[in-house]
């Protein structure tokens, strides 16, 4: 038998082992709120856009029923602060009513008066 010292054996590098990282993808938490019901007064409603005229009114809310564009002043909680507004606006707006939001749209005043009962 004969052993060869000329002959250099390449050297093997032993790296340890890369632990695993498990990555954790979080859902994000949805909170599912209940409807939402507030009051807002309408002041105005148009088949056309008219955001020039009622879009520059201070705190103006402006939301598309087809095919309708509805302004409306002001959200309030209850049917009466709602009513108080309206009250106050009748003298520029003669033909400003309280409308019932439920998740931003529109239902009729009695269902929302019933479900806060």
């Amino acid at each position: 038998m004969l052993f060869s010292c000329g002959k250099k054996e390449p050297k093997k590098t032993i790296k340890p082992p890369v632990p695993k990282t498990e990555i954790k993808k979080e859902e994000p938490k949805v909170e599912v709120k209940k409807d939402v019901l507030v009051y807002t007064v309408q002041i105005a409603a148009s088949y056309n856009k008219q955001s020039k005229k009622h879009e520059a009114i201070p705190n103006v809310i402006n939301y598309n029923v087809n095919p309708w564009f509805k302004y409306s002043l002001g959200t309030y909680k209850t049917y009466q602060e709602a009513r108080a507004s309206r009250r106050s606006l009748l003298d520029v707006y003669p033909g400003a009513f309280v409308q019932a939001l439920k998740n931003g749209a529109p239902i009729p005043i009695q269902e929302a008066l019933k479900s806060t009962n």
